[in-house]
């Protein structure tokens, strides 16, 4: 039984882990949501706003949602809020409809539905949190939202609008401003006409409002001269007939003779040409991103309300058909409904032709390269094979040179040892070689003079036989070399025969073996204790220097490498250019040299660098001669700041002579050409190595060389040649 129960226990704890995540995914209650649209009709900035935020919710792979749809059909109420009698209706529906259903997240599109979700949301649907998508009004501001509410605000920039339709026609003289009578028209109509205010006085301002559609049509085709159409919204006319305000805007621009810019992303591609507008598409993902993170669990209170963003777009069809070329329009303006040219149709195609027939017609040349080349190497080939054996016989000789040199080299090996273990022992520092576990494996006869009480040094640790301690020191410079790669420095105390001398400078250099990997390290012992004696004289020093600064009679400048004014000049550089101090160190060095900036401000960073140290330059003096001048330049610190010491030469008398001198040589080289001598290619017997002249006479080697060149011969015999013809006189 107790196995049983055992075996039944582990068979439920292994099911609660095998069940997949997409298994747990179906169990999970779809969350429901519950969208209030104002307009019945399928106005473009409602559908485009509704259509990101359900394809947001219905693409979330994490949050399952069950979403419903309801038109208020508030819109069609002119005075919205006033109309009791429709937002009772409203509220008995919704409370009858939904009052069995829970509303996890509500999300209102419009002003009119937002304004209802406001005044009866609570009671109709609790404390449901509520995403609004509306204007701003009066009396709903993104500031005055209750903890369960946050929202999408969308605005018009009227303002924005105007300006950039008035860039891009700058010889407007009149602006006819279009709109329809209802609340929502009259509500955008007044933030456009404070907009226009201030462009009254310049430009005549002609207003449409409430007419008749067939009328409007009429009144475009006869607008005056230099004239532009701001269209806002007409959604009923003054009989009060529904209007949609993308088909009346495209009515418009089929009859208007001006251009007409809107203030809505929803009204492009209607006719108009364009704007700052309010962009529907922007609205809809930030409210879609609200919704989704209030469904994962987020607050309201958490997420604060945004206004809706405006963006410059524009019709390219429109914009060809005012003649507004594209360069004139705002940076970052999208332009849409462009037809693509023929080349960017094609473009890919022809390109690719046009490298195919390149790389064709590269192949043929090629072959034809190719084909000269094999020809030329059979040439060649038929040449080589008579030079083949001479050359065969001096590589022998050759190799055998090169046997000899090996063994020399590797004598001259062993020497090098032995040289180099002589120069450590001289060297009047201390010398040592450790190991990576920090064991001395050399060490110089004077480090072995400086710790003779620890004879021997080899095989014991460094920090023995330094500090008579058990323990790595903790800051060991030889540990750092090998830990970064790098020398290593540090300063540590000196004894010598056994008792505390100084102070000694000790720097530890890694060695590498052929892989990269650090083997020894070699650690260099110097005696500093006079060092610290030094210090006490920089005071001293400095007075020298500036003595030498003042009294130099070389001119030196201190130059700021940044913008070239001269810092600091001494008297014999205010002597030389011919100003007083005050005066020369207010001047730039492009007052005295005479380069361009861009020129002295190269030659400087390459002088600030250490690139260069040495320039040649022509400097102007005060009474206006130039002279030429050698500069030797470089870094100093002053102040904290990189300044250039410049101490300045002048070499004009040896320019004069360095061209006297140039005179000179080429008028050697002229005589040298005039030499006789031997070169080129000479026609030799493969035999009996006579030459063949240029009359045809073939002459001893050595007479032809003594008649074509200053070479002398003597002769002799080698003993080869002395053994084969006197071998009676030649033994061995």
């Amino acid at each position: 039984m107790y196995l049983l129960n055992r075996l039944a226990i582990s068979i439920l704890f292994v099911s609660l882990f095998i069940i997949s995540p997409s298994t747990a995914s179906n169990l999970e209650v779809p969350q429901n949501v519950l969208l209030l649209l104002s307009y019945k009709h399928a106005l473009p900035w409602q559908q485009i706003t509704t259509e990101k935020i359900l394809s947001a919710l219905e693409s979330s792979k994490d949050i399952k949602t069950d979403i419903h749809i309801e038109y208020t059909g508030l819109s069609e109420s002119r005075d919205h809020l006033s109309n009791r009698s429709r937002q009772e209706a409203l509220r008995n529906y919704y409370l009858s409809r939904h009052s069995a259903m829970n509303v996890d997240l509500l999300i209102s599109v419009g002003f009119p539905s937002s304004s209802f979700a406001i005044n009866q949301g609570r009671e109709l649907f609790g404390g449901a949190p509520v995403v609004l998508i509306s204007s701003i009004r009066e009396d709903l501001e993104p500031v005055a939202l209750r903890s369960n509410v946050t929202g999408v605000f969308e605005s018009i920039d009227a303002n924005g609008c105007i300006e950039t339709a008035l860039r891009l026609l700058p010889k407007t003289r009149q602006i006819t401003v279009i709109s329809g009578s209802s609340a929502t028209d009259r509500y955008y109509l007044e933030k456009v006409d404070k907009a226009i205010e201030e462009y009254e006085p310049h430009i005549r301002v002609d207003r449409m409002i409430g007419l008749p559609v067939a009328s409007l049509g009429e009144r475009v085709k006869q607008l005056p001269d230099h004239s532009l159409i701001l269209y806002v919204t007409t959604f009923e006319d003054n009989d009060k007939r529904p209007l949609i305000p993308a088909e009346v805007a495209a009515y418009l621009a089929s009859n208007a003779n001006a251009p007409i810019f809107g203030l809505w992303e929803s009204m492009l591609g209607s006719g108009i040409v364009g704007g700052k507008l309010s962009s529907p598409t922007v609205v809809g993902e930030k409210a879609a991103r609200m919704a989704l993170d209030i469904l994962s669990g987020k607050t309201p209170a958490n997420i604060p309300a945004v206004v809706g963003a405006n963006a410059y777009m524009f019709d390219w069809r429109q914009l060809k058909r005012w003649h507004i070329r594209e360069e004139r329009l705002p940076k970052g303006s999208i332009v849409r409904y462009k037809t693509p040219s023929f080349f960017e149709l094609y473009g890919t195609y022809i390109v690719a032709a046009a490298v195919l027939m390149a790389l064709q017609a590269l192949l043929i040349a090629a072959l034809l390269f190719n084909r000269n080349n094999y020809m030329k190497a059979e040439r060649a080939l038929a040449k080589s094979h008579e030079m083949l054996e001479t050359q065969v016989e001096q590589r022998t000789q050759t190799l055998k040179d090169e046997i000899h040199d090996r063994k020399s080299a590797e004598q001259r090996l062993q020497e090098s040892e032995s040289f180099l273990s002589t120069i450590l022992d001289s060297i009047q520092d201390g010398i040592t070689v450790l190991d990576r576990d920090l064991n001395i494996v050399l060490a110089n006869k004077t480090m072995k003079a400086l710790y003779d009480q620890n004879q021997p040094l080899e095989g014991k640790k460094c920090y023995q036989v330094y500090f008579a301690r058990d323990e790595c020191c903790q800051t060991c410079p030889s540990v750092r070399a090998m830990e970064t790669g790098k020398m290593a420095m540090d300063e540590i105390p000196f004894s010598r025969f056994g008792r505390t001398a100084g102070t000694a400078e000790l720097f530890a250099f890694p060695i590498f073996d052929p892989s990269g990997r650090i083997t020894s390290v070699v650690e260099y012992l110097r005696d500093i204790t006079e060092r610290a004696r030094s210090r006490a004289l920089l005071a001293e020093r400095e007075l020298i220097y500036r003595s030498f600064f003042d009294k130099n009679i070389s001119v030196i400048l201190i130059i700021d490498p940044e913008d070239g004014s001269i810092i600091d000049a001494n008297p014999s550089a205010c002597k030389y250019y011919g100003y007083a101090k005050k005066t020369l160190t207010k001047m730039g060095m492009s007052e005295i040299n005479t380069l361009s900036k861009t020129q002295i401000n190269k030659e400087m960073a390459l002088a600030k660098l250490e690139k260069r140290s040495q320039f040649h330059f022509r400097h102007r003096l005060s009474n206006g001669d130039i002279r030429d001048v050698e500069v030797f330049s470089g870094p100093i610190s002053v102040s904290g700041k990189t300044a250039l010491c410049s101490i300045v030469h002048d070499i004009s008398k040896r320019k004069e002579a360095e061209k006297e001198r140039e005179k000179l040589i080429a008028q050697l080289q002229k005589a040298l050409s005039e030499v006789k001598t031997l070169q080129g290619f000479l026609p030799i017997c493969a035999s009996c190595k006579k030459i063949r002249d240029d009359k045809g006479y073939w002459n001893q080697i050595e007479s032809y060389i003594q008649s074509h060149s200053d070479a002398k011969f003597s002769h002799g015999l080698c003993p080869e040649c002395a053994k084969k013809l006197y071998p009676d006189f030649i033994v061995g």
